[in-house]
């Protein structure tokens, strides 16, 4: 124990140890959860990528002696995170609703990968501990799921995303249990038993998450590793008979595979995802968005096609794939500058593999190599924990990449003066608190989110959830807020003008184009006899939904009004294709009038419900 308290005056200890607490309370009702019943703790948030990232600007600024030494023998990731700053900071400065949080999201691509990197000898000592310690909850969470009946999502919130997850942290946990066993000099059956268990759940619950992305992941990992763990000789083996397969199966899916392989690529929503956000990149190609306007600007790239498949979203906050949504909202030379800090410290830790002795080093590398390659085909790098994890290797693989002599800074190159240490002391204190203040206000504000969803969803008790959510956004306006209250009043208090409040605030926003925002402005200011007024948003909306029935029949009714009989004709015309290509007939109209979300997803329309429609 004194030992422990002793490390806490090292911050060679205390800001890693105190960097992975706040990490781990990103959703701080994950550890209070007793049972599957206890419902939405993803919503309620203490720290976020934004007050992670301005945590490790604190650390970063009371550790300049380090950065300079860093800076001293190494500029090249510098001079790259330079070019990746000039847009974030850009955006900051140009876009009017572009918040300071918005400006911190941004900066965590770098400001968490630069304090793992000034600190990487103490993240690589304590980062196998901390996966192991998250491998335990995951657990945990899985044996709810299994008694629960519920999908095994694990504490990332989604099969997928969980089985990356583990392919992460399980060889940590056994690193881990294989040393401490080893230690207390326990025999080889013993361990190898004791090892085995853990591998045998996490095989488990990997098959029980049916990810491709993930299978995709681990199948390449473990390719690589018998490659790399083979002598010059047998490698030139293993790559012939590697493209001797590859060719095989190519053969394969050409004569026999090729019904399947375009019924998989018909059903996937990433091909219009990624050609939407093509497309914007090339609107976009110098500046980007800005990372937290991609949602907001996507709707309005959203091929029609993707509305064609089964599984669509409302939202898309991300085109699952990480590179596409970095060049999206950062621009080409961002882009290019990331792909470096990415991909050389990949390509140097291949080529060095067999200088480096470390098992733990091997075993970060091959856990960014795994988040990498699923971040290709998913949120990877976009959701709790993986996107936390991912951005601290990076910092220590870094260090691997770029090593100082005397990162350290007991040497300094350029010893600061006292006032200058003064200087970055207090701004760096003063981060901390500004941190504290963020991530209490955040808490705050997602408890009353949290709230008003229950009372709203849950317990029907509209006018108190209309309470919580107004609390919410005293607190803090965020989009989903907004939504939820502006919901809150159209369809349970039934209170256009109170909507109407809501959905405008989203302008003050960083997000504009939420969901269906635009629809429902549309819709409320033709009720109320503005329909001049409530056109453009409906135009909206069927951009952002070109394949919307309901927003189809509103332009009709609007147009027709206005007495505009072409456009009216043309949007008539429209309905009618949208309606045949969700299979349905004008005679369904009702049905979809009344559920938004048949609409967007016809599959879900009950049978019996369908036949109702015919009858009538």
């Amino acid at each position: 124990m004194l030992k422990l308290l002793s490390n806490f005056k090292r911050r060679e200890f205390a800001y890693p140890f105190f960097f992975l607490i706040a990490a781990s309370l990103f959703y701080p009702l994950l550890f209070l959860k007793y049972s599957s019943s206890l419902s939405m703790i993803s919503i309620i948030n203490f720290f976020t990528p934004a007050s992670l990232s301005l945590l490790a600007l604190a650390f970063f600024l009371l550790s300049m002696n380090r950065a300079i030494n860093a800076f001293s023998e190494n500029k090249t990731p510098f001079l790259l995170a330079a070019v990746v700053l000039l847009p974030a900071f850009l955006h900051f400065f140009i876009i009017e609703q572009y918040s300071f949080e918005n400006l911190l999201y941004a900066l965590s691509y770098l400001s968490i990968p630069f304090f793992c990197y000034f600190y990487a000898e103490s993240f690589e000592k304590m980062l196998p501990v901390y996966m192991a310690i998250l491998w335990l909850a995951n657990l945990y969470y899985s044996v709810l799921s299994f008694f629960g009946g519920h999908e095994f999502s694990g504490i990332a919130g989604n099969r997928n995303w969980n089985a990356t997850f583990l392919i992460v942290t399980t060889p940590f946990l056994l690193y881990f249990m294989y040393k401490k066993m080893k230690e207390k000099g326990y025999g080889n059956a013993i361990i190898f038993i004791s090892c085995l268990i853990p591998v045998l759940l996490s095989l488990y619950i990997f098959y029980k998450c049916d990810s491709r992305g993930g299978l995709l992941a681990l199948i390449l990992l473990l390719l690589l590793y018998i490659f790399m763990s083979l002598k010059s000789r047998m490698k030139k083996f293993f790559i012939a008979a590697f493209l001797l397969i590859s060719i095989i199966l190519v053969i394969f899916f050409c004569l026999k595979g090729t019904d399947k392989m375009a019924e998989l690529i018909a059903h996937d929503v990433r091909l219009p995802l990624w050609e939407g956000t093509l497309n914007m990149i090339k609107d976009n190609i110098f500046l980007g968005t800005g990372p937290a306007r991609f949602e907001s600007e996507f709707s309005s790239y959203c091929p029609a096609e993707y509305f064609l498949n089964h599984h669509v979203a409302v939202r898309n906050d991300h085109p699952h794939n990480h590179f596409l949504f970095f060049a999206s909202s950062f621009g080409i030379f961002a882009f290019v500058a990331w792909v470096f800090l990415l991909i050389y410290p990949i390509f140097l830790f291949l080529m060095n593999y067999d200088k480096e002795k470390k098992i733990v080093a091997r075993l970060l590398f091959f856990a960014f190599l795994a988040m990498t390659i699923h971040s290709m085909f998913d949120m990877i790098y976009a959701q709790w924990p993986t996107n936390i994890l991912s951005l601290m290797i990076l910092g220590v693989l870094w260090a691997k990449t770029w090593p100082c002599s005397d990162i350290s800074g007991e040497r300094a190159w350029s010893p600061l003066p006292i006032w200058q240490k003064s200087f970055f002391f207090i701004f760096g204190i003063f981060f901390i608190i500004l941190t504290l203040a963020l991530s209490f206000r955040t808490f705050y504000s997602s408890n009353f989110l949290r709230n008003g969803i229950i009372y709203g969803e849950e317990r029907k008790k509209y006018e108190n959830a209309a309470s919580y959510l107004g609390k919410a956004l005293v607190v803090k306006k965020t989009p989903m807020a907004i939504y939820k209250a502006a919901m809150n009043s159209y369809f349970k208090l039934e209170n256009p003008d109170l909507t109407l409040y809501y959905l405008y605030m989203l302008n003050e926003t960083s997000a504009p184009n939420f969901a269906h925002s635009s629809g429902f402005i549309g819709n409320i200011l033709c009720r109320k006899g503005k329909v001049r007024e409530g056109l453009p948003w409906l135009k909206k909306e069927n951009l952002h939904f070109p394949l919307s029935a309901g927003t189809l029949h509103n332009l009709f009714k609007a147009y027709t009004i206005l007495g505009m009989p072409r456009d009216a004709e043309d949007s008539y015309k429209r309905l009618l294709i949208a309606l045949s290509f969700k299979g349905l007939e004008l005679k369904h109209l009702p049905l979809l009038l009344e559920n938004p979300e048949f609409d967007l997803c016809p599959d879900k329309i009950p049978p019996d419900s369908l036949r109702e429609g015919e009858a009538n």
